[in-house]
């Protein structure tokens, strides 16, 4: 799901810049309604970052997973609520896939994942841009139907929100 070369300059990033990983700056009062709407109690945050902060700001049991983390990168155990916030426009390409059937297999009732539809303001140490995977909002849209069962959009300034549900089988 992840290179081991995109490992470690996901590890240096965290490591060299505090500020990096430390959570969804611009999406805590649409978490927090989440929240009470979808009566969330137990939550696996994916993509966690550093994983300090929903802990502590949520009234919710917090399960961290980032493969980027040593600390969060073991297999996370299935919760019944996940977000996935500002995530997968980092995923490497070729991996998007299976990323996504991952997420799939770790939640049993609702979803809140965002995607950035804009570059990001940070780099890799190979210069190439931290958001390795801008596509269109209609890309993202059939990607994540593929996997999920789309309930709501919403259209951010530069980003999306969508709330899922697990494909029926």
């Amino acid at each position: 799901m992840i290179s081991d070369e995109y490992k470690k300059a996901l590890r240096g990033l965290h490591e060299s810049v505090p500020q990096w990983g430390n959570g969804p700056r611009g999406h805590i009062l649409r978490i927090c309604k989440w929240i009470y709407e979808e009566r969330v109690e137990d939550l696996l945050d994916y993509g966690c970052g550093k994983g300090k902060n929903m802990p502590l700001m949520l009234p919710v049991r917090v399960t961290n997973y980032d493969p980027g983390v040593p600390e969060w990168e073991a297999d996370p155990r299935v919760c019944m609520h996940l977000m996935c916030l500002d995530v997968l426009e980092h995923i490497e390409p070729e991996y998007i896939e299976e990323v996504l059937a991952h997420i799939a297999s770790k939640f049993k009732k609702s979803a809140m994942l965002s995607v950035s539809m804009t570059e990001a303001k940070d780099t890799l140490p190979d210069g190439r841009n931290a958001h390795l995977l801008l596509r269109p909002v209609s890309w993202w849209l059939e990607m994540l139907d593929k996997f999920f069962t789309l309930k709501q959009v919403e259209f951010q300034t530069n980003n999306i929100v969508v709330f899922v549900t697990p494909k029926q089988k």
